[in-house]
């Protein structure tokens, strides 16, 4: 159970229990941190940084000057060498249709056309989208590829299980690896 106050003070605290659905996805989000983490301690990859929700959200000004937040599962920064890789991963556990994934891919290619990462890093991390099943995996990578509004380039779309392959070959893009 989580506890929320309410800024007065005074004001009885608030009481909910995150849904079932919502405790799957943070254990499968936990489950990809530590698999990078496994991988780095292996020698696999070098693992640079790797932060979490929320501290990983990036607030921008939309084309129509709204403020936007843009809100990744992961975001990890690898290295090879002497470069730096940048990725803002999400988790998909099939539990949300393929439009749903679609508009939040929107959001990125928003923050990704506001310049604001760039101006701040230099880069714009790939965007990898990890789903349960190679299934899943063709038929949003189809979408990604015949949505108008999306810039295919800045995505890569792989099962759960193959997100240490998908990081350590970052060439590869607008691709299901």
């Amino acid at each position: 159970l989580r506890h929320a106050r309410d800024a007065d003070v005074g004001s009885r605290a608030r009481v909910f229990e995150p849904s079932m659905t919502f405790a799957k996805h943070t254990l499968a989000v936990a489950d990809a941190a530590l698999s990078l983490v496994h991988a780095h301690r292996r020698g696999t990859l070098k693992l640079v940084s790797l932060r979490g929700e929320p501290r990983n959200w990036r607030n921008f000004l939309s084309a129509l000057g709204t403020v936007r937040t843009l809100k990744p599962d992961l975001h990890v920064v690898t290295a090879d060498g002497q470069f730096e890789d940048h990725w803002f991963i999400e988790v998909a556990r099939a539990t949300e249709s393929i439009p749903v994934l679609i508009r939040k891919s929107e959001v990125y290619c928003d923050y990704y056309q506001s310049g604001t990462e760039q101006r701040k890093v230099g880069v714009f991390p790939k965007v990898l989208w990890l789903l349960p099943t190679e299934q899943r995996v063709a038929r949003f990578f189809e979408a990604l590829r015949h949505d108008l509004r999306l810039i295919p380039r800045l995505f890569i779309v792989t099962t759960t299980e193959r997100l240490i392959e998908a990081i350590r070959a970052p060439d590869t893009g607008a691709e299901a690896a």
